[in-house]
């Protein structure tokens, strides 16, 4: 376990993929520094947002000694969804207590993907049971909270529509609409 200090902590915290990865190829940090971080990270915040369910440190450390320093996002930390997303030797549960037990034997093509893009794997985030709720709440893990109001649940990530759409809400004449939209309605002008 390498020794983590508050002033990497605010880094990492503070810094997107890109600027990780950045330190990680120019020799600043080192892959297993930024998961001991991650963790860190994790285990102060997880108890009051309940995001993380589950914890694989050991093969993120595993990992982290093994990660490709010429890959785009070496020895970046990063969490699964805990939804269609097998990673072998972790629980693979869609966050459905029929598949409470089950442990994927082989990794999914999008795991295979994100590992070799070098982002080393620390844990699976809740979701929504068998993805189909607006909010994560499964009763297998528990509520999520909302980071930023925690009396809120959390939406799961794909609940938001995506950059490009908002981007296209907020262009000022939209050439197409998309087939359903997902822009915000203005507001009903006041007479008066």
């Amino acid at each position: 376990m390498a020794a983590i200090s508050e002033s990497l902590l605010e880094t990492y915290t503070a810094s997107d993929a890109l600027a990780l990865a950045g330190l990680v190829k120019r020799g600043e940090v080192s892959p297993a520094e930024l998961v001991e971080a991650a963790i860190t990270t994790i285990e102060r915040l997880n108890p009051s947002l309940n995001a993380v369910v589950h914890r694989l440190y050991d093969m993120a450390r595993a990992q982290a000694a093994t990660v490709d320093k010429n890959a785009p996002f070496a020895g970046v930390p990063y969490l699964v969804k805990e939804l269609a997303s097998s990673w072998k030797g972790a629980p693979n549960t869609n966050s459905c207590f029929y598949l409470k037990d089950f442990v994927a034997d082989s990794d999914s093509e999008v795991v295979r993907r994100i590992k070799a893009a070098g982002l080393v794997l620390v844990g699976k985030s809740n979701a929504p049971e068998n993805g189909w709720s607006i909010t994560t709440e499964p009763k297998l893990y528990g509520t999520t909270r909302n980071p930023w109001k925690a009396s809120r649940r959390a939406a799961p990530a794909a609940a938001a529509p995506p950059r490009s759409l908002r981007a296209w809400c907020r262009s000022p004449k939209p050439a197409t609409a998309p087939a359903r939209s997902v822009c915000p309605r203005p507001a009903a002008a006041s007479s008066g």
